[in-house]
Protein backbone atom coordinates (compact mmCIF):
# COMPACT_ATOMS: atom_id res chain seq x y z
CA UNK A 1 0.00 0.00 0.00
CA UNK A 2 1.32 3.08 -1.10
CA UNK A 3 1.43 5.98 2.15
CA UNK A 4 1.01 9.29 0.95
CA UNK A 5 3.61 12.70 1.77
CA UNK A 6 2.03 14.80 4.67
CA UNK A 7 1.10 17.32 2.02
CA UNK A 8 -1.41 16.05 -0.87
CA UNK A 9 -1.27 18.32 -3.37
CA UNK A 10 -4.50 18.16 -4.97
CA UNK A 11 -4.66 17.44 -8.90
CA UNK A 12 -2.39 14.68 -11.26
CA UNK A 13 0.25 12.89 -9.67
CA UNK A 14 3.26 12.87 -11.73
CA UNK A 15 4.44 9.52 -14.01
CA UNK A 16 0.90 7.84 -13.88
CA UNK A 17 -0.75 7.44 -16.63
CA UNK A 18 -4.64 9.16 -16.39
CA UNK A 19 -7.70 7.58 -16.92
CA UNK A 20 -9.05 8.43 -20.63
CA UNK A 21 -12.01 9.80 -18.85
CA UNK A 22 -10.35 11.94 -16.55
CA UNK A 23 -11.50 15.49 -17.82
CA UNK A 24 -15.12 14.23 -17.07
CA UNK A 25 -14.06 13.11 -13.45
CA UNK A 26 -12.59 16.99 -13.10
CA UNK A 27 -15.85 18.15 -14.16
CA UNK A 28 -18.11 15.68 -11.71
CA UNK A 29 -15.21 17.30 -8.50
CA UNK A 30 -16.07 20.11 -9.44
CA UNK A 31 -19.61 19.94 -10.01
CA UNK A 32 -19.93 18.33 -6.42
CA UNK A 33 -17.56 20.68 -5.03
CA UNK A 34 -20.19 23.34 -5.57
CA UNK A 35 -22.47 21.52 -3.54
CA UNK A 36 -23.59 22.25 0.33
CA UNK A 37 -20.61 21.90 2.60
CA UNK A 38 -20.07 20.67 5.06
CA UNK A 39 -17.31 19.29 7.26
CA UNK A 40 -13.37 19.91 6.60
CA UNK A 41 -12.02 18.80 3.32
CA UNK A 42 -11.78 15.06 2.67
CA UNK A 43 -9.14 13.95 0.18
CA UNK A 44 -10.63 11.30 -2.38
CA UNK A 45 -8.10 9.48 -4.87
CA UNK A 46 -9.16 8.53 -8.51
CA UNK A 47 -7.89 5.46 -10.01
CA UNK A 48 -7.17 4.87 -13.57
CA UNK A 49 -7.89 1.48 -15.71
CA UNK A 50 -4.62 -0.28 -14.12
CA UNK A 51 -5.75 0.26 -10.27
CA UNK A 52 -3.51 3.32 -9.40
CA UNK A 53 -4.40 6.53 -8.14
CA UNK A 54 -3.58 8.78 -10.29
CA UNK A 55 -5.42 12.37 -9.26
CA UNK A 56 -6.46 13.77 -6.19
CA UNK A 57 -9.28 15.53 -5.26
CA UNK A 58 -11.18 17.36 -2.04
CA UNK A 59 -14.23 17.37 -1.04
CA UNK A 60 -16.12 19.04 2.13
CA UNK A 61 -19.56 17.08 3.13
CA UNK A 62 -21.82 14.07 2.89
CA UNK A 63 -24.03 16.05 -0.07
CA UNK A 64 -20.66 16.17 -1.91
CA UNK A 65 -19.84 12.91 -1.72
CA UNK A 66 -22.86 11.86 -2.72
CA UNK A 67 -23.25 13.93 -5.50
CA UNK A 68 -19.16 12.96 -6.84
CA UNK A 69 -20.28 9.31 -6.63
CA UNK A 70 -23.69 9.35 -8.19
CA UNK A 71 -21.63 11.29 -11.57
CA UNK A 72 -18.93 8.55 -11.23
CA UNK A 73 -21.01 6.56 -11.28
CA UNK A 74 -22.61 7.58 -14.37
CA UNK A 75 -18.91 7.25 -16.12
CA UNK A 76 -18.05 3.86 -14.96
CA UNK A 77 -16.33 4.15 -11.94
CA UNK A 78 -17.22 2.51 -8.62
CA UNK A 79 -16.78 3.33 -4.84
CA UNK A 80 -14.03 1.38 -2.87
CA UNK A 81 -15.33 2.00 0.10
CA UNK A 82 -18.71 0.05 -0.39
CA UNK A 83 -16.61 -3.02 -0.30
CA UNK A 84 -14.80 -1.67 2.91
CA UNK A 85 -11.15 -2.35 1.20
CA UNK A 86 -8.97 -0.32 2.77
CA UNK A 87 -7.90 3.23 1.72
CA UNK A 88 -4.35 4.30 1.15
CA UNK A 89 -3.35 6.59 4.73
CA UNK A 90 -4.73 10.20 4.51
CA UNK A 91 -6.90 9.69 1.72
CA UNK A 92 -11.13 9.09 2.63
CA UNK A 93 -12.42 7.26 -0.40
CA UNK A 94 -11.04 6.27 -3.93
CA UNK A 95 -13.19 5.45 -7.10
CA UNK A 96 -12.29 2.99 -9.30
CA UNK A 97 -13.27 2.23 -12.85
CA UNK A 98 -15.25 -0.69 -12.61
CA UNK A 99 -14.05 -3.87 -14.39
CA UNK A 100 -16.26 -5.51 -17.29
Amino acid sequence: MKVLPKKIDVGLVEGVAPHPKDAAVVKALAAANRKLGGSGPSIIGFKNEDGVIYRYGTITGMAQEMYLSDKLEDLGFEDESIDDRKMPKGVWNTFVPVKR
